[in-house]
């Protein structure tokens, strides 16, 4: 039980911001284009969720999200960013935006049926992706026009959307 005991005691000072209520950010899957009644949210075929508001970087992005089989998309600093492409599913394709075209082979598959934590960090000179914590994409560039909304979306299959958190953040130090 005595080395059981430290283990616990440093998950419970790791969680502690979260017990305090530290900011985790604002859910915006209820202020979108559509005003959708039950969460998750689903989306079929085409059909595309975007935030009302538009964001500035430095912004972190949360999605917990998930498709049937292909084509999980999602938009900020880029039109789109591919998971499960149709086409070539282990590619994470970039398409738009200071990054356009730096596409990652071996970086886009997400399981099907199962929901992902996309985690996107955009400062003004940096972006990054992870999915479920696992780095999946960084680029530096000049990020620090974008006033975007975000989106998620599909092109052709379901994609299931539990929540879009943003969260302002510092811009880290140069």
């Amino acid at each position: 039980m005595n080395r059981l005991f430290p283990g616990l005691f440093a998950l419970f000072i790791a969680t502690l911001p979260l017990l305090r209520g530290a900011d985790l950010g604002v859910e915006h899957i209820g202020k979108t284009n559509e005003q959708y009644k039950a969460v998750p949210v689903t989306l079929k075929g085409t059909e595309k969720l975007t935030t009302q508001a538009t964001f500035r970087p430095p912004v972190q992005i949360t999605i917990t999200a998930k498709t049937d089989s292909t084509d999980l998309r999602v938009g900020y600093a880029a039109d789109q960013v591919i998971f499960n492409w149709r086409d070539v599913p282990h590619q994470l394709r970039v398409d738009g935006g200071p990054a356009n075209g730096q596409h990652k082979t071996g970086k886009g598959i997400i399981p099907a049926n199962k929901y992902v934590i996309i985690r996107w960090v955009v400062t003004s000179t940096s972006q990054a992706i992870y999915v479920n914590e696992e780095l999946r994409f960084e680029h530096s560039g000049d990020y620090s026009a974008i006033n975007s909304p975000v989106s998620v979306f599909s092109d052709s299959s379901k994609v299931s959307v539990k929540s879009i958190l943003v969260q302002e953040i510092k811009e880290p130090a140069k």
